[in-house]
């Protein structure tokens, strides 16, 4: 895979997505979409968060310089990470 990449999924409760031992993972909990995602050279995950219903759609986009999380096409949260995401080079 390479960069930029789009993730689009539905709000459900509990764990959306999980990869390769948190790496990549993205849940929702009494009104709160998370997504965690760890990179080479950081010592914890960065994370995301949004308000959210179930049903919502979401989408997390992933730029070399960016990540975006999307609430209904709406940005909720970004954050500038530095190095790879982990889950793109397993």
């Amino acid at each position: 895979m390479t960069l930029p990449l789009s993730l689009q999924f539905p709000v459900t409760p509990g764990i959306l997505f999980g990869y390769d031992n948190h790496a990549a993972l993205a849940e929702y909990r009494d009104g709160t979409l998370s997504v965690s995602l760890s990179f080479r050279g950081h010592d914890t995950p960065l994370t995301l968060t949004a308000p959210a219903r179930v049903g919502d759609r979401a989408e997390l986009v992933l730029f070399p310089w960016r990540m975006e999380l999307w609430v209904n096409d709406s940005l909720q949260d970004e954050e500038w990470p530095h190095g790879e995401p982990l889950f793109l080079s397993l």
